[in-house]
């Protein structure tokens, strides 16, 4: 599996959340609250670093396995309460 940059794995669970373009009824989110594991690196290129971040590569740890980060995110649209 190849690691990817943090940014590209919320824009995928975001995505995830998108209403289907194609429901009977329309459907707007307002708000997601996400909760989900991590597997995060620091990765160097050049001088700079960038910061990676997936999914768990596996259901279950072990003892030889790095402690999974925990992600608590909460997006709201702009202007409720």
């Amino acid at each position: 599996m190849t690691r990817r940059a943090l940014w590209e794995t919320l824009v995928e669970l975001i995505e995830a959340a998108r209403p289907d373009e194609g429901a009977a009824l329309p459907l707007r989110v307002t708000s997601l609250y996400l909760d989900v594991p991590l597997e995060v690196a620091l990765h160097a290129a050049g001088d700079e670093l960038e910061l990676l971040g997936n999914l768990p590569r596996w259901r279950w740890t072990t003892a030889f396995d790095n402690r999974q980060a925990r992600l608590q995110i909460d997006f709201r649209e702009r202007g409720l309460t």
